[in-house]
């Protein structure tokens, strides 16, 4: 495989992780508040359901997620006769795995930050006239960023080294759905392909402590931000 078709793979890897992430976070960040000031059952029905992915093994993930969003699933067929969208072995499939895979991660590392908040602080600006909506965005968000931050990266990084559920339901189309994890794996079958394992590998390790990096640095910052 030539640097070019390599940098495709890396490329559209970024890009999964990238969408995966701008469209988990708001939404894990949502539910978790919804979660977190409900009672116990929902909180315990909702977060197992949330959850399966985590429970399953990946290939089950994505032979669940064949089942109803492939083209012949009930939601896959629905979105492909109206809307002429094909989720199974495509672009869109991957993203919409490394969502659900990395939706439960998200969810638990953005949880721990809100349930430290403590509730007089909601009290305390509903009695100041504050309503729910502007207390989320003025006390809840700012003080659950550093969770949030970290549900972002584990997002990414999760989203970037999906393998078992993409390959079920998106394949290893060159592209489209062949991602750095699956390119790895394809390599490893070949004969011969040492050198471009070493540099896949390499950019992985190069990807993650980047972030890891960049993550621990913006936290640093926001807490001292903090305690000004």
């Amino acid at each position: 495989m030539c640097v070019y078709e390599e940098l495709i793979t890396i490329i559209l890897s970024l890009k999964i992780a990238f969408y995966a992430t701008l469209i988990v976070i708001p939404l894990a960040t949502l539910m978790t508040r919804v979660l977190t000031r409900s009672n116990v059952i929902i909180q315990v029905i909702c977060e197992t359901f949330i959850n399966i992915p985590l429970i399953l093994p990946p290939v089950a993930t994505g032979f669940i997620l064949l089942f109803f969003f492939g083209v012949d699933g009930i939601f896959g067929a629905f979105l492909l006769r109206c809307f002429n969208l094909q989720l199974s072995f495509s672009f869109n499939g991957v993203v919409l795995v490394a969502c659900v895979v990395s939706f439960p991660i998200a969810m638990r590392a953005i949880r721990v930050s809100m349930e430290n908040i403590h509730i007089n602080l909601e009290n305390v600006a509903y009695t100041l006239g504050f309503s729910k909506i502007r207390t989320f965005i003025g006390i809840i968000l700012p003080l659950s960023w550093s969770g949030i931050l970290n549900g972002a990266v584990l997002t990414f990084i999760r989203s970037l080294g999906e393998f078992g559920a993409t390959i079920v339901f998106a394949g290893s189309i060159y592209g489209k759905s062949k991602t750095l994890s699956i390119a790895l794996w394809s390599a490893l079958q070949e004969p011969d392909k040492d050198y471009y394992v070493y540099r896949l590998i390499i950019c992985c390790i190069f990807i993650g402590v980047i972030l890891f990096v960049l993550s621990e640095l913006l936290v640093i910052r926001f807490k001292k931000h903090i305690h000004l």
